[in-house]
């Protein structure tokens, strides 16, 4: 009976330790010396209202240093006076929503990317209405499903990691669109990757492997 109490005391004090702030970021470990990012606090109300933020590759709380690996879902969501965020190299995923509606009230929404990123969560930065232009590093195996639907402004999109996988509608209503180079290895064309692009775009590039194009993936382009 007491070892049971005292794991249930050890796990309280171990989730209280589990998220802190540091420069108007909040921070949640994630594992062992690994945290994810967020400029929301836990109600969802943004902190930071800086028009630039770099996240840093390592954060340190207490006699702890901690590695950035993640962005957090939601994490700067609908955070419309945001002009450049840059993310570091140590990032390996971007979560779901992470930047969504973010970055509208500029003429352009700048993201520097890490250049070790290998997901991009569904609708990441889906209705980034003012960004133009972003590099997908070749580290990139996978970009999901509304990730940049509704991009209006997007001009461009190559994929380099021949196995990325895309989901559905990754690209959809992205209408200033004009090229996409996508992945070299990938067999199957997902529904509506690029549905309502419009008639922009001058080259897409299919490889060879494909088998299989999905419903309305070039829907009214």
């Amino acid at each position: 009976y007491l070892l049971t109490v005292l794991s249930v005391v050890f796990s309280i004090t171990l989730m209280g330790q589990q998220t802190f702030q540091s420069n108007n970021l909040r921070y949640t470990v994630i594992s062992e010396g690994k945290v994810k990012v967020s400029a929301k606090d836990q109600n969802g109300n943004t902190i930071n209202s800086s028009a630039t933020i770099v996240i840093p590759e390592t954060v340190t709380e207490g006699n702890n240093t901690y590695t950035v690996t993640e962005i957090a879902d939601n994490g700067f969501k609908d955070m419309h006076s945001l002009q450049e965020i840059t993310i570091p190299n140590t990032v390996k995923t971007i979560g779901q929503y992470a930047f969504h509606s973010t970055g509208n009230n500029f003429d352009e929404f700048v993201v520097n990317m890490g250049s070790d990123v290998e997901t991009i969560g569904a609708k990441a930065f889906m209705n980034c209405q003012k960004l133009k232009h972003i590099r997908i590093p070749r580290s990139c195996t996978s970009i999901g499903a509304s990730a940049f639907e509704d991009c209006h402004r997007l001009v461009e999109m190559h994929i380099p990691n021949p196995d990325c996988t895309l989901g559905e509608s990754a690209f959809a209503k992205c209408t200033n669109l004009q090229a996409i180079t996508l992945p070299n290895n990938i067999t199957e064309i997902p529904n509506k990757l690029l549905m309502n692009c419009g008639t922009n775009i001058k080259e897409i590039i299919i490889p060879e492997s494909v088998t299989s194009i999905g419903s309305e993936a070039f829907g009214q382009v």
